[in-house]
């Protein structure tokens, strides 16, 4: 009695991992002998099995290690010890390519292409394979004709492979993730149906971010600039001031492949006059991605530095070269103690780009106050 035969093997998740069982019968009430045979290699067989209904003895073997072989059962006659002809599956165990982690980075809209590929091939026959593509969780909708995403699934021109490629354009929209899953079908796949999902690419929008509107900073303090570029690992900064680039002070942390970034920094150490100004993060990839901004130094000093001991005195610090009034200010004394008592904060002196503060107080000899 012929065995029944399933041709081709189907693992899950598209890595070979998945047992499969095959059944040899031999419709018989008398003792025989079920061998095993690998690829012609007589392997280690499992104890037969009767079955009283069918009047049959049956043996299965479990193969485990996904390994693509021809199996072979032969029986032998345990009491004239005749050998019948052999019966025989070609096992193929069918799995989705693996694929290295794929990262495909556009700030253009270009279109992008992802494959997906299958070892499955058109010399398998009793095989019927349906594709889905996901972002995220979310299955991918084919547009209308030409219209984007667009899946295109054929066996390639070697007949070696099933592949599937999506087009899909790059947008803020289409960023994330992308799984293909291959379903596989039919009276030679074992299990039918069949799932294999596999992670096949990122798609990452190269972005620049990081630099504010404009600083304000006080004459003589440090400042640093810092910024993000998202992009491939080849992907570099470049600082500028105006039109002119800048070297000194500027610094990169390594680049980082799980977030795909590269933080630039440039570091003033003691800020000047000199240092007004535009100053712009760019990206060396072409075209290059620009984030901006401006610095403005400001000044202060203290007009009348010196005052009578035990006379109330109007103290006065002035802060220079402003491009807008102050937020806020603050008078402390000697301890750090902050002054509220007698401050007063003056009109903005627009024409003149300063603006005044005052402390109306009665100093001691040793008083000092800090604006």
């Amino acid at each position: 009695k012929q065995w029944y035969q399933r041709r081709v093997a189907i693992t899950a998740g598209g890595i070979k991992d998945q047992s499969v069982t095959l059944t040899c019968t031999v419709g018989t009430d008398i003792s025989v002998t079920i061998n095993w045979f690998k690829d012609s290699v007589k392997l280690e067989s499992p104890e037969p099995f009767f079955t009283e209904a069918e009047k049959s003895v049956s043996s299965s073997l479990t193969v485990s290690d996904s390994t693509d072989a021809v199996y072979k059962c032969g029986l032998s006659d345990v009491s004239s010890g005749n050998e019948m002809s052999p019966e025989q599956v070609d096992l193929k165990f069918i799995g989705l390519t693996k694929q290295p982690d794929l990262k495909y980075f556009d700030k253009n809209g270009d279109t992008v292409s992802i494959t997906c590929q299958s070892n499955y091939y058109s010399g398998v026959t009793g095989v019927t394979v349906a594709i889905a593509w996901y972002k995220e969780s979310t299955q991918v909708t084919a547009g209308a004709g030409d219209a984007l995403p667009k899946i295109t699934s054929a066996t390639a021109s070697d007949s070696s492979t099933y592949d599937s490629v999506l087009e899909v354009e790059m947008s803020d929209d289409n960023v994330g993730d992308y799984k293909c899953e291959y379903t596989l079908s039919g009276d030679n796949v074992v299990p039918s149906p069949n799932k294999l999902t596999s992670s096949v690419g990122k798609l990452i929008k190269e972005t620049i971010t990081g630099l504010d509107d404009s600083k304000y900073v006080l004459s003589g303090t440090g400042l640093t600039l810092q910024c993000t570029v998202v992009g491939p690992s080849d992907v570099d900064i470049t600082w500028k001031k105006g039109s002119e680039k800048v070297t000194e002070g500027t610094t990169k942390d390594a680049y980082s492949d799980s977030t795909n970034s590269l933080i630039g920094k440039l570091t003033i150490t003691a800020t000047a006059d000199s240092d007004d100004g535009s100053y712009s993060c760019e990206s060396t990839r072409d075209p290059v991605i620009i984030d901006s901004t401006s610095i403005d130094v400001y000044e202060t000093a203290v007009v009348n530095a010196e005052v009578k001991s035990g006379t109330e005195a109007i103290i006065t610090c002035e802060v220079s070269k402003l491009n807008a009034k102050l937020s806020s200010f603050t008078w402390k004394d000697s301890s750090d103690k902050i002054v509220t008592e007698g401050a007063n904060l003056a009109e903005y002196d627009a024409d003149n780009k300063k603006q005044v503060v005052t402390l109306t107080k009665t100093p001691t000899a040793d008083s000092i106050f800090k604006c």
